[in-house]
């Protein structure tokens, strides 16, 4: 299964948000991104195009957006580009992005909305794997679990090459203990996306980045109320 199907099923049978929202278009040439830009704004998107790197960073540090189309641009890879902006301090780092293909095709209203909707659920109520698994390890025990997970969730954020920081020697190892460690932690959206990444390849990086960012945002929420009382 696609990315684009993959978020397309996680709201099906819904219903989709009914305003559209502000897209930030990454993508080069510049007659690619005018085209796309055009595109989406007749569709009744705001549309914010840059065509490289070193303005794409500085326009998520400085602008709210709830959506980033990437595509092809000069310096940089798309993976690594999406990996740089995890690492930006929330709610910058939690920007969703939708990878575009080497065309540039827009995907469907549908689809970005299934994006937004998907990455932004960690702005509501999150579900508490914490309480539902204290009675197994202990109100202490699953906390210690828990923030130890959430550290590891930040290395790997934080980290220039995520192999280098013992989770595993290949991208695919990586991936195998975040799946593993997602499943046993009760967070099946962080080891699905882990999971496609080592069943399909680094294409699947975005995702895994976003669910990643997630996890790490509402652990730090379920563990600081917990703090807090």
């Amino acid at each position: 299964m696609s990315l684009l199907e993959n978020d397309a099923g996680r709201v099906a049978g819904t219903t989709l948000l009914r305003t559209n929202h502000s897209v930030l278009l990454a993508v080069d040439p510049v007659t690619t991104a005018e085209r796309a830009a055009a595109a989406l704004t007749e569709r009744g998107w705001t549309v914010t195009t840059v065509t490289d790197a070193a303005t794409l960073v500085a326009r998520v540090q400085t602008q709210d957006f709830a959506l980033l189309l990437l595509g092809a641009l000069p310096d940089i890879a798309p993976a690594s580009l999406a990996a740089r902006i995890a690492r930006l301090p929330p709610p910058r780092g939690l920007l969703p992005i939708l990878l575009l293909g080497p065309d540039a095709a827009l995907p469907t209203d549908a689809v970005l909305h299934a994006r937004i909707a998907a990455t932004s659920r960690s702005g509501s109520a999150p579900p508490d794997p914490i309480a539902r698994l204290s009675p197994l390890f202990g109100a202490v025990g699953i906390a210690a679990l828990m923030g130890d997970f959430r550290n590891r969730l930040g290395a790997l954020l934080a980290a220039t090459d995520p192999c280098a920081i013992g989770e595993g020697a290949t991208i695919g190892a990586v991936a195998h203990r975040m799946a593993g460690l997602g499943g046993t932690l009760d967070f099946p959206l962080l080891s699905n996306a882990w999971q496609q990444v080592e069943r399909d390849g680094p294409a699947h990086l975005p995702d895994a980045w976003a669910e990643t960012r997630i996890t790490h945002a509402v652990l730090t929420l379920l563990l600081d109320r917990r703090t807090a009382r």
